[in-house]
């Protein structure tokens, strides 16, 4: 179980620094937006998808870790992880391979392996 955790903690902490990453990017992409000439509207809908994809990447992994803790939870761990899996492969198929889909995919994995050798219930107390 201790292998379980560490690769957990490990795809949360991948997670973790790709939230902040895309955070650090949102500096750079903000004055692309304004120079491109799209709409207001649109442009600030990219900053608020941008900004919100950002705390998602954080939050989740703080909210993995903090489950992983947590008695009979792998379940709900295995169903987390779905979220960078699936991050992972939108990115590819709409944008391509880059760093970014590189580091939510290496998460996924790492929380899907360390959420399969959880064990599958808890052993009574003795």
């Amino acid at each position: 179980m201790k292998i379980a955790r560490c690769l957990i903690l490990a795809g949360s902490i991948v997670l973790f620094v790709n939230g902040l990453a895309h955070l650090l990017g949102y500096s750079h992409v903000t004055p692309i937006l304004v120079k491109s000439g799209l709409p207001p509207a649109i442009a600030s809908a990219i900053k608020a998808l941008w900004l919100t994809y950002t705390i998602h990447l954080v939050l989740l992994s703080i909210i993995i870790v903090w489950i992983s803790r947590l008695p009979r939870t792998r379940p709900l761990l295995f169903f987390l992880a779905l979220f960078p899996l699936t991050d992972a492969l939108l990115m590819f198929r709409f944008i391509g391979p880059f760093i970014g889909l590189y580091g939510v995919a290496v998460a996924a994995l790492l929380l899907l392996i360390g959420a399969w050798l959880l064990p599958h219930r808890d052993t009574p107390a003795v």
